[in-house]
């Protein structure tokens, strides 16, 4: 499992960030204490799933959407600083909770819609997003957003 989700982990990332993520020694726990019901497709899901939504370069074990032995719904709850209208500032997006069986595809579109509610522009969201604006653009497009 360690060596599956490290490699799972190098490859996402350098795919959707551009560089490589880690996982933290308490990440690889987690991971080696579940039962890993949906075999490796879940477990690449669940790794990239917290690559697309990471804030850092490290995945840490409250990142991943598993506890001991049963999935977990993922929900981020916003820094403090969060504006009036919704926003926030410093460039935190409160992640829309999804159930745990939802796929990657729902869980990004989620967050996609989120970001761009809160953003106060195409680059910001971009930015929070991680990915270059005509990324953000396709994004849109493929969503019905544009």
């Amino acid at each position: 499992i360690r060596s599956l989700a490290r490699h799972f982990a190098d490859r996402l990332s350098r795919q959707h960030r551009g560089k490589p993520m880690r996982l933290s020694a308490a990440a690889e726990r987690r991971l080696m204490a579940y039962s890993w019901p949906g075999n490796v497709r879940e477990l690449r899901n669940a790794i990239e799933r917290c690559i697309i939504l990471a804030d850092d370069d490290e995945i840490n074990a409250e990142d991943l959407p598993i506890t001991g032995g049963e999935a977990i719904p993922f929900v981020h709850e916003a820094e403090e600083g969060t504006q009036e209208n919704g926003s926030a500032d410093s460039g935190t997006v409160r992640a829309v909770a999804t159930p745990p069986d939802a796929s990657l595809a729902e869980v990004e579109e989620a967050h996609i819609r989120r970001v761009l509610a809160t953003a106060r522009s195409l680059e910001e969201a971009a930015r929070t997003l991680g990915v270059d604006k005509v990324t953000l653009y396709r994004k849109r497009k493929r969503l019905g957003l544009v």
